[in-house]
């Protein structure tokens, strides 16, 4: 593909056929073949949307621009920009909407795991197909499928509510808005789960609405495995009013919900839209033995640090290093039991 402007030279020549006219009884006309050039004008790259004029390329700051783009914290700022952004489909060199999916795309370009594009494709939106599966039977095994999981309470004003996924293998990006009653909850973020290693953008421009967005990705290329997940959870934090009917639902706007494939497709999905969070109390240190591991439990709080020390009598407390998942509202670590007798803390 041509990833600059350049111009090209054809020329006739005698092989493997010669230069020649000749009239309809077969006599030869004389004729003067002239060579010729073309130029073809490079317009840029797919995913480029950055462009600074100079070497073409698409580097983490374009990934960051689209991510910001896809969550609506930022606006694309002319058509030529658009057309850049929605790079997926690969194939079609875009879909008309700027979706997760091409924030996963243009991860691709960045890692080098597809090569780079001229752009093409629309220079505006088109009209948005929702691809999200009805919600009903949203445990079924032979779909993708998300939902909003059992909330704990700690620190008696804060309710997290872990964002549940069930996959079948290939999943690597998942984007969502939650809606929440905002004369309850005064705020509302989302924390990605460490374990897994994802990262993510959140629109918390809506929070007096009772709306919150998240666009997660995990590295480009990567996905998950079959199975149970827990790539985010939902922090929320409680006014003065308490009521019993506390529901939660998933929205479509400003972020809407869907699921993207490591190699930037999207993946059918079930999204069980309305979950009404337990109160679950979590707001210490536990610690389970479990076989021949240790399962370490506590509440989801950026600020909190877990150390571990082999005496009481010791103060040679060490954090621990192990990245812990999102499970039941909390944070979860599982550790090979050892012979010796240890000690664990939450620090903050």
């Amino acid at each position: 593909s041509v990833l600059r402007t350049a111009t090209t030279i054809f020329a006739f020549t005698e092989n493997p056929l010669p230069r020649e006219i000749v009239d309809i009884r077969s006599g030869r006309v004389p004729a003067i073949f002239n060579d010729g050039t073309t130029t073809i004008l490079f317009t840029g790259l797919e995913g480029d949307v950055l462009d600074d004029g100079n070497t073409p390329r698409v580097t983490v700051g374009d990934w960051i621009r689209v991510g910001l783009i896809v969550a609506g914290l930022t606006n694309v700022v002319s058509g030529d920009q658009f057309r850049r952004a929605d790079c997926a489909p690969r194939e079609t060199k875009g879909d008309g909407s700027l979706t997760l999916a091409d924030w996963v795309q243009t991860s691709r370009y960045v890692a080098a795991l597809d090569p780079l594009t001229p752009v093409g494709g629309p220079s505006q939106a088109q009209q948005a197909q929702l691809a999200d599966l009805p919600d009903s039977e949203p445990n079924n095994i032979n779909h993708c499928s998300i939902r909003i999981g059992q909330g704990s309470q700690e620190f008696h004003d804060r309710v997290v509510v872990p964002i549940e996924m069930h996959t079948l293998g290939g999943e690597s990006a998942l984007s969502l808005t939650v809606k929440f009653d905002p004369a309850e909850f005064t705020s509302a973020s989302f924390i990605a789960s460490p374990g897994l290693g994802g990262v993510s953008v959140q629109n918390q421009t809506l929070l007096t609405r009772g709306l919150v967005g998240v666009i997660w990705a995990l590295p480009a290329g990567i996905s998950l495995p079959p199975g149970q997940h827990v790539p985010l959870a939902l922090v929320l934090t409680r006014s003065h009013i308490l009521k019993e009917d506390t529901q939660l639902a998933m929205e479509n706007w400003p972020i809407r919900r869907s699921v993207v494939s490591s190699m930037g497709t999207p993946v059918e999905a079930r999204f069980n839209i309305v979950k009404e969070p337990s109160t679950e109390s979590l707001t210490q240190l536990k610690a389970t033995k479990r076989g021949s591991q240790i399962e370490l439990r506590w509440p989801i709080d950026e600020k909190i640090r877990v150390q571990g020390n082999r005496s009481l009598q010791s103060e040679s407390w060490v954090d621990l290093t192990e990245m812990p998942l999102i499970y039941e509202g909390g944070f979860r670590l599982q550790l090979p039991a050892s012979a010796h007798e240890r000690f664990f803390r939450l620090i903050w």
